[in-house]
C-alpha cells in the first residue's frame, strides 16, 4: 500500500528552487498530483485539453473557447473562384491587358535583373531559387485531393486489422509523425462543429461532402468527399528560422525549403493513414494540390494555429508570421480539437501597422485607415462574402505586385518563383527570443494593451521595420545561415 502526501505544482516549484515569478508563469492553480508516480502516471487524455501544451508554445499564449476575432459563418456564401496564386490570374480579377503587362514585366526582371546582377536578382539568386523547387515527382505533380495512395505496405498487406486509437492518442500520433519531417504547429477541428456556424460554407464551390464510403467526381467535375471525413488536421508549415531572410532577397532559396516540405510531409501523411486504414484529402494552394479546396487561414484560426492579425492571416507563436500558408488534411481518423488561442495579436494590430507601412503594393490597411477591423468590407471576386469582422485587405493587389515585380517566372505545376512576405518577416511577433527583453514585451502584450503603442515605436527604433538594402541582399550569400 502506498502512502500519498499530497503537493501542489507550488510545492513542487519550490522544492528544485524555482521562485515564485516562475510559479506564477506557469500558473499557481494547476492540479494538485500526490507523488512522483502519480505525476508520471499523467495520461495524455488529461494532458491534451490544452492546446498551448500540445504545440509547447510560451506561457503567454492562452486557450479561449472562441477566437478573438468575431466570425459568423452564417453568412459565408462558398468561393467559386479559381486561386490567383496558382500562377494564373483569372479575368475575374485582372484584364487581358493587365496580364499581359504582368508577364512581360516578370520576363523583364528576370533577364535585367540577371545582366545586371541586381541583388535578389541574380543568376545564383534566380537558380537557386529555381533548383529550391526541384522535389522530384511530389514536388511537380499536382496533388489529387485523395493522395497517391501508392505506399506498398498496409494493414490490410499484414492480415491485421486497421489501427484503432483513442482520439488523443490518434491526436499526439499525427503530430509526432508530422514533426519528424520538419512541420510547425498542428491543429485539429471538425467540419460538424459549429460554434461560429455552420462549416460545410467553407468548401469551394467546387467540392462538396455526401455521405459516401469514397471520393467522386460528379457530372458536373465537382470533387464529392465522404461526409465521415469531418476531421481536420491543419499544418502550419515551418519557415526559416531567421525572418530576416525573406527580406534579403526575393528568390532566397531558403524562403521556399517549407513550400517545398510540406509537398513531402503531405504526400507521407496520407499513405500513413491510407496503411492504416483510413482516407484522407489534402487541401492546399493550387501550386500543389489540382484545386484549392477550402480557404486554410480559418481554419489555422478556428483550431488553435494562430491568432487573426491585420494581414489577415493566422499569426502563430513562437513561430510568427513568417511560416508558410497553413495546409489541411481531411480524414475519418478520430480526432480531438483544439481550442482557438489569443496571446493579444489583434490587439497589438489595432495601433501596430508596420505591416501596412512596408507593403509596397498598399495591399494593408494602415492604422490610420482602419484602427479596428470591421464588419463593412467590400465584397467581390477575390472575398464572397463578410463572415467575419476583419481589415479589408486589398488582397488582389498583393498579387499583382508581387507577380509584376518580385517572381521571375513559374515553376512546373504553376508553381511562382519569388517572394516578398515584407509584411510576414516584419510583423513584430516573427521577431525572435534573441534578447529577455522579446518575451517580457510579448508578455506584457499578451495580457494588456496600454503598452501596445510604445512596443511598436521601440521596434521602428530598433531597426526592425527597415527594409533591407541592396547591399544587405547582396550578403545574402555570405550568412552563416541556421539549419532548417
Amino acid at each position: 500500500m502506498k502512502s500519498h502526501s499530497t503537493m501542489s505544482r507550488r510545492d513542487f516549484m519550490k522544492s528544485i528552487g524555482l521562485g515564485s515569478a516562475a510559479i506564477a508563469s506557469m500558473g499557481a492553480t494547476a492540479p494538485l498530483f500526490h507523488d512522483l508516480d502519480e505525476m508520471t502516471g499523467i495520461g495524455a487524455a488529461e494532458t491534451f485539453n490544452s492546446t498551448t501544451s500540445m504545440q509547447k508554445r510560451p506561457w503567454w499564449v492562452k486557450e479561449v473557447d472562441i477566437p478573438t476575432v468575431e466570425i459568423d459563418l452564417k453568412l459565408r456564401t462558398p468561393y467559386a473562384g479559381p486561386n490567383p496564386w496558382s500562377g494564373v490570374l483569372d479575368s475575374i480579377y485582372v484584364t487581358k491587358e493587365e496580364t499581359a503587362a504582368i508577364l512581360a514585366s516578370q520576363q523583364n526582371n528576370a533577364i535585367e535583373g540577371a545582366k545586371n546582377n541586381r541583388p535578389g536578382f541574380t543568376l545564383r539568386d534566380q537558380i537557386g531559387a529555381w533548383a529550391s523547387l526541384d522535389r522530384g515527382q511530389t514536388g511537380y505533380l499536382k496533388y489529387p485531393p485523395e493522395g497517391f495512395r501508392t505506399i506498398k505496405v498496409t494493414h490490410e498487406t499484414l492480415g491485421v486489422p486497421k489501427w484503432e486509437g483513442s482520439e488523443t492518442e490518434n491526436a499526439f500520433m499525427i503530430r509526432t509523425f508530422l514533426r519528424q519531417f520538419g512541420a510547425g504547429a498542428i491543429g485539429y477541428a471538425r467540419v460538424d462543429d459549429n460554434s461560429v456556424g455552420p462549416r460545410k460554407p467553407l468548401f469551394n464551390t467546387h467540392v462538396r461532402l455526401e455521405n459516401n464510403s469514397d471520393y467522386k467526381y460528379d457530372t458536373n467535375g465537382t470533387f464529392v468527399m465522404p461526409e465521415k471525413c469531418k476531421y481536420a488536421i491543419i499544418i502550419y508549415d515551418r519557415s526559416p528560422r531567421d525572418p530576416n531572410n525573406y527580406r534579403r532577397t526575393v528568390n532566397s532559396p531558403q524562403a521556399f525549403v517549407s513550400n517545398m516540405e510540406k509537398c513531402e510531409y503531405g504526400h507521407k501523411l496520407q499513405n500513413f493513414l491510407w496503411g492504416l486504414g483510413y482516407q484522407s484529402y489534402w487541401f492546399e494552394d493550387e501550386t500543389t494540390s489540382k484545386f484549392t479546396g477550402t480557404p486554410t487561414n480559418v481554419w489555422g484560426i478556428l483550431s488553435g494555429i494562430g491568432e487573426y492579425n491585420r494581414i489577415h492571416n493566422a499569426v502563430s507563436q513562437p513561430e510568427g508570421e513568417t511560416g508558410n500558408f497553413a495546409s489541411i488534411l481531411f480524414t475519418d481518423l478520430p480526432l480531438p480539437t483544439t481550442k482557438p488561442i489569443d496571446f493579444g495579436a489583434l490587439e497589438f494590430c489595432k495601433t501596430c501597422g508596420i505591416c501596412a507601412d512596408v507593403c509596397p503594393a498598399g495591399a494593408i490597411p494602415t492604422v490610420e485607415e482602419y484602427r479596428e477591423p470591421t464588419w463593412d468590407r467590400a465584397t467581390g471576386p477575390w472575398s464572397a462574402s463578410n463572415d467575419h469582422k476583419g481589415y479589408p485587405n486589398k488582397s488582389i493587389e498583393c498579387v499583382k505586385w508581387y507577380f509584376s515585380n518580385a517572381i521571375t517566372g513559374f515553376a512546373p505545376a504553376s508553381r511562382p518563383v519569388g517572394v516578398c512576405r515584407r509584411c510576414a518577416s516584419h510583423c513584430v511577433f516573427s521577431k525572435e527570443h534573441k534578447a529577455w527583453i522579446h518575451e517580457v514585451v510579448k508578455g506584457v502584450v499578451s495580457t494588456t494593451s496600454v503598452m501596445n503603442p510604445f512596443f511598436t515605436k521601440m521596434d521602428r527604433l530598433s531597426g526592425y521595420s527597415d527594409i533591407i538594402s541592396d547591399e544587405g541582399r547582396a550578403e545574402y550569400w555570405h550568412q552563416y545561415l541556421p539549419a532548417v
